[in-house]
């Protein structure tokens, strides 16, 4: 990425075309951070670790693509793109404990 200089391999982060030497070229995250501005930056939804290699969700929040491919339940749509990534909302809901699970205790 030309602006935060993280390096992805191209068809893990889906890069499909390789950008002209003199173009700029913003990984996902940076570019939404172009957009929105920094306030905004984005944060895998996943876990807690801050930058890396992020991908929209489905659901319009980011992901890290290492995430999305070792957490179980966790799918991409197109591997070519490899994104947008899916049931993020639906991992993270099986994840929370149950609230009936107190009143066993």
């Amino acid at each position: 990425c030309d602006q935060c200089n993280m390096g992805v391999h191209r068809f893990c982060y889906g890069i499909r075309k390789i950008p002209n030497e003199n173009s700029e070229w913003l990984c996902e995250s940076c570019d939404y951070v172009k957009t929105y501005g920094y306030e905004h930056r984005p944060q895998c939804c996943l876990c807690p670790i801050v930058g890396g290699a992020l991908k929209r969700t489905h659901e319009g929040g980011f992901a890290h693509v290492s995430c999305a491919m070792w957490i179980d339940g966790v799918d991409i749509k197109d591997i070519r793109s490899m994104g947008p990534i899916l049931n993020v909302s639906q991992v993270l809901q099986e994840q929370q404990p149950d609230e009936d699970d107190d009143d066993d205790a």
